[in-house]
């Protein structure tokens, strides 16, 4: 029979030691011991490892994030079931045990399956045999005398119900049958809910009256403070009834919250400890929406971002592009863990990226009942928002323009000018102006700080929305450097007869225009075999993209252009290394992307002939005067045949464009989020 001890430590080593050293003074050393260090301090975490290391005790440490007693207990189960084992003990760490428990134990154990609930010596209050449990209470009690019938299984006409977590030991078969604890907790009512689902499933529950446990009472657990005690203990309190009451119960826990409600309500209103009623009312709402497992630390800042831009589409374009660079940036940095909790908020469904499984981020959704994929302005203007209210965020980021009316807190919101452009002069659909002039107006006027991607972006928002530059911080986008191209790009580089066009085709960035100047260039006996590839979906008001590359091929007798909606991230890094020019001529954008991307390949860009560009590429591009098709077909020939600027290009493009990277997005972007939380 193979035991193993389990014990789970939280800034209490000299308590998790004086445990230890009772385990190694067993007449019985057949066991292993597993530690789950529930990320405590590092010099807690030093004293405890370097106990362990001076003693010959067979031991495992494992430091993790904090998971509560019932994520750290799964971990502890997990690794015990690793190692072999039948049984698993589980202590606190501020319990003590005689030198002959485990030889008394493995006695005992070789005549129970199951669970096991061992005698708890809990000082003045007694020895508790067990656990009440009791419906619609906030706190259940300890049974504090014998229980005579032993018998397996739970005794309805015994008041104990429970087997108390902080010494109870399970054979491995029930992990098979019920699976773990449910993490859902973090702390109390765990083992409350653990018997409870055993004795649904039949599985045998043993009170013992030997080996007594000598118990400390939630000595680590008085570290977190009486409010923060009370909220865990409502909200718990109220979904362990829900989820395992008869349905009666279940029916009055709704009764229950609100008569909690209106009594602390009414001890606010009469100052009698104002702060600790409204934890527990604070814990009333965490169960009505949903929050559970560990409560945030008021050491940690709650970051909200909305995330739909990333969620079920291609995110290469536009603010999910910026959104998935940014927490790509914020995954790889394990070390802002300590000061942040990043939580990301999506409409119907969490992407599959790997990255969002950093330990940073806790996912949500807000799915509009009954409209799966459906409604994102119900989603966006009225859930969202709603659901913010008592999410308890220190900041939310806003990427998508638009900064919801009933969303109150702290906010930064990405805004560009094209907003104002479109809402004013564009030509999409009537809904989505609306939605601009709206929503644009209202972030431009009430968010707390604006975010713009460029100095001429930053200028003219504050032009065009009448505000104070003061309010608008600058933060350049960044692009992705390889350091070689795939084999299929690198003979496109040495072999690519086409110039390129990437991003979605509105109106203002002329690829209309830009495919009439390829038209007559093509026509030129120079560039007879010169090959136009456009990648980005056509987002004209009328879509004409496509018969006009029909009618151009028909003309100029050849596949002369070809065009690809969406392209993965390897395959768009083989046509920027291929292409000869990248052609993306603009009336105005906040920043642009695909120019610095093709730079970092070496390849020259024709762009507007603006500010914005000037800001961005210097002398690093070539300028069209206009958007007029010979105005660009002008600045194309000079891209395609003016040697000493292109070999400049190709030898300190690269150089040149190195100042934008998504690690200084990052970095500014947590500057700015410092400042607005501190």
């Amino acid at each position: 029979m193979k035991i193993t001890v389990s014990t789970i430590n939280f800034n209490g080593a000299e308590k998790t030691i004086k445990l230890l050293e009772s385990l190694k003074k067993q007449g019985d050393l057949d066991f292993e011991v597993v530690i789950i260090d529930n990320d405590s301090e590092l010099s807690d975490f030093a004293k405890l490892k370097e106990w362990l290391a001076s003693r010959s005790l067979s031991s495992h440490l494992i430091r993790s994030k904090n998971l509560g007693f019932s994520g750290g207990a799964n971990a502890s189960i997990k690794k015990s079931l690793e190692l072999g084992t039948d049984w698993v003990v589980l202590l606190n760490n501020d319990t003590w045990v005689e030198s002959n428990f485990i030889e008394k134990l493995r006695i005992l154990l070789a005549s129970y399956q199951g669970i096991i609930g061992l005698p708890m010596d809990e000082n003045k209050e007694g020895i508790a045999m067990g656990g009440h449990l009791q419906w619609l209470k906030a706190r259940l009690s300890h049974g504090h005398r014998y229980i005579k019938d032993r018998r397996p299984g739970l005794n309805k006409k015994s008041p104990v119900r429970y087997a108390i977590g902080g010494g109870m030991v399970i054979h491995k078969s029930v992990f098979e049958k019920i699976g773990y604890f449910d993490e859902n907790y973090f702390l109390y009512f765990e083992d409350t809910d653990y018997s409870v689902r055993a004795a649904k499933k039949e599985v045998p529950i043993t009170f013992l009256t030997e080996p007594l446990v000598h118990h400390g009472v939630s000595a680590s657990t008085k570290l977190l403070g009486i409010p923060a005690l009370l909220r865990y203990h409502y909200r718990n309190a109220l979904y362990f009834n829900h989820k395992n009451g008869p349905w009666y119960i279940k029916v009055l826990v709704w009764c229950w919250s609100g008569w909690v409600i209106g009594k602390q309500l009414t001890k606010i209103l009469f100052g009698h400890k104002p702060t600790e009623s409204l934890a527990v009312l604070k814990g009333v709402f965490d169960f009505y929406f949903g929050r559970m497992g560990k409560l945030p630390d008021p050491k940690v800042k709650r970051i909200g971002i909305e995330c739909e831009s990333i969620e079920g589409k291609n995110p290469m374009w536009g603010i999910g592009r910026i959104i998935v660079k940014l927490l790509e940036e914020i995954a790889s940095r394990p070390e802002l863990e300590k000061e942040y909790q990043v939580i990301l908020y999506f409409k119907d469904k969490i992407p599959d990226m790997p990255f969002l499984n950093a330990p940073i981020f806790e996912k949500k959704t807000t799915p509009v009942p009954g409209f799966p994929n459906r409604l994102f302005p119900f989603y966006y203007y009225a859930l969202l928002p709603m659901k913010l209210w008592f999410e308890e965020l220190d900041l939310m980021f806003w990427p998508n323009y638009m900064l919801p009316i009933i969303a109150f807190g702290k906010s930064l919101v990405l805004l560009t000018e094209d907003v104002y452009y479109e809402s004013h002069d564009g030509k999409l659909p009537f809904r989505y102006r609306l939605a601009y002039g709206i929503f644009g107006e209202w972030s431009a006027k009430f968010a707390t700080r604006i975010l713009a991607i460029s100095e001429s972006s930053k200028k003219n928002i504050a032009e065009l929305y009448e505000i104070d530059e003061r309010r608008i911080m600058v933060n350049h986008l960044g692009v992705d450097f390889s350091s070689s191209a795939s084999k299929n790009g690198k003979w496109k580089m040495e072999n690519g007869k086409y110039i390129l066009y990437v991003g979605q085709a509105f109106p203002r960035r002329h690829l209309r225009e830009t495919m009439l100047a390829f038209k007559t260039l093509a026509a030129e006996e120079e560039f007879k075999d010169l090959k136009l590839v456009v990648i980005g979906p056509d987002k004209y008001e009328t879509p004409i993209i496509a018969g006009l590359i029909n009618r151009t091929n028909e003309k100029l007798g050849r596949a002369a252009i070809t065009r690809r909606d969406y392209v993965t991230d390897e395959e768009l890094a083989d046509y920027y290394a291929g292409a000869r020019v990248l052609v993306y001529v603009s009336d105005h954008e906040a920043f642009g992307l695909p120019p610095l991307e093709a730079l970092t390949y070496g390849v020259s860009s024709v762009v507007a002939d603006n500010a914005l560009g000037h800001e961005l590429f210097g002398e690093y591009a070539f300028y069209a005067q206009s958007s007029d098709p010979d105005d660009i077909a002008d600045a194309i020939r000079l891209a395609l045949t003016d040697k000493d600027k292109i070999d400049d290009i190709k030898t300190q493009g690269r150089r040149f464009a190195e100042r934008y990277t998504w690690k200084k997005f990052a970095d500014r972007w947590l500057d700015t989020v410092k400042d607005l939380t501190t």
